[in-house]
């Protein structure tokens, strides 16, 4: 009779990077939205996908909320093209990706 080889959990330690990553996206848009959007920004869904040639892409009513469904704009920045790059260069794909969130808001308000 073999015994199993018990594995130990893998312990970190660092902070988790997920809640720290997407907490400061989501301050940042927060900022974004007051400063230049004058708030008028619907919340949105920040996502990292993977997109040749692309630094970030919007998608309307992209993602649907799991215990709602209610349907919620998307914005999806490449974290490929982040390498190297300054914050500032980051949020400026955010900023650009919130121009068609402000547009298709307000023409669905219209």
């Amino acid at each position: 009779m073999s015994r199993k080889k018990v594995v130990a959990p893998i312990e970190y330690s660092r902070k988790a990077i997920t809640p720290i990553d997407y907490s400061g996206l989501q301050s940042a848009f927060d900022n974004l939205n007051r400063v230049l959007f004058g708030g008028e920004l619907p919340d949105v869904f920040i996502t990292y996908q993977r997109r040749a040639h692309s630094g970030g892409s919007f998608s309307p009513e992209w993602f649907a909320d799991c215990i709602n469904r209610d349907q919620r704009y998307e914005i999806a920045l490449n974290p490929d093209g982040f390498i190297g790059r300054t914050n500032e260069f980051i949020i400026s794909i955010l900023v650009h990706e919130n121009g068609p969130s402000l547009a298709a808001h307000v023409a669905q308000s219209s």
